[in-house]
């Protein structure tokens, strides 16, 4: 029975990962809204957009800022639980990327309005 269940979960994780959006769709802001498919894809989204943008980080991409607004805009704006704007936030962070590292204002603002939808959480 173990089996089964165990072929079952690989399945349905299987299924969760091919239909996630593209974090680089995410990244350019192409995409603005999805549908969620609950925690456990917004959870990989959320990896992969820390992954990401500490990529282009280390690589010097001129279009950094941008991106990172999207990806905190995207988060802010299709993510459920505050939870995992945490697991962005300190991510990042973590990365070298934050509110204070870039002379962008809109990072800043990026920042400030996730910081402050998770205050009400912490």
């Amino acid at each position: 029975m173990a089996t089964s269940m165990n072929t079952y979960d690989a399945n349905g994780f299987e299924d969760m990962m091919n239909n996630l959006p593209s974090i680089q769709d995410i990244l350019s802001g192409d995409l603005k809204s999805w549908d969620s498919a609950g925690m456990s894809a917004e959870y990989a989204i959320a990896v992969s957009i820390v992954y990401e943008l500490s990529k282009l980080a280390e690589q010097k991409d001129s279009e950094l800022s941008e991106k990172v607004v999207n990806a905190l805009t995207f988060v802010n704006d299709n993510f459920e639980t505050e939870d995992l704007l945490a697991v962005v936030v300190t991510g990042l962070e973590r990365n070298g990327i934050s509110a204070s590292s870039h002379v962008d204002e809109n990072v800043e603002k990026s920042f400030k309005k996730l910081v402050d939808r998770m205050k009400d959480r912490y």
